[in-house]
């Protein structure tokens, strides 16, 4: 006995069979759509930490000593609001990163 098919049973056998390939295919690029957010979201983390440290450094610039000797005249100024300042404005981000559990969570 040999097995024939009729074409409707084939246009049926390769309807089934693009619907696996599209619905795997649909499976592989959300997976690479996660994979993706999940790259999106560390780079913003990695630009929101810098981004106040770039403009505590663009607006002190190369006058702060002559900003902070008007303000206070010692030599502890510079390491409390120079480097105090963008050492508390990292921990503050890296803590509410934390609290809301966008660092140190499971990657996809």
């Amino acid at each position: 006995m040999t097995s024939t098919t009729t074409s409707s049973e084939s246009a049926t056998l390769v309807d089934s069979y693009r619907d696996l390939l599209t619905g795997a295919m649909d499976t592989h690029l959300s997976t690479v759509s996660n994979r993706l957010n999940v790259v999106m979201k560390q780079l913003m983390i990695i630009a929101t930490v810098f981004l106040p440290l770039s403009f505590l450094t663009g607006f002190f610039g190369q006058n702060f000593s002559l900003l902070v000797n008007h303000v206070v005249d010692s030599a502890w100024a510079f390491w409390v609001l120079g480097i105090g300042v963008e050492a508390l404005a990292v921990g503050v981000l890296l803590y509410l990163f934390r609290r809301r559990g966008w660092l140190g969570g499971p990657t996809v």
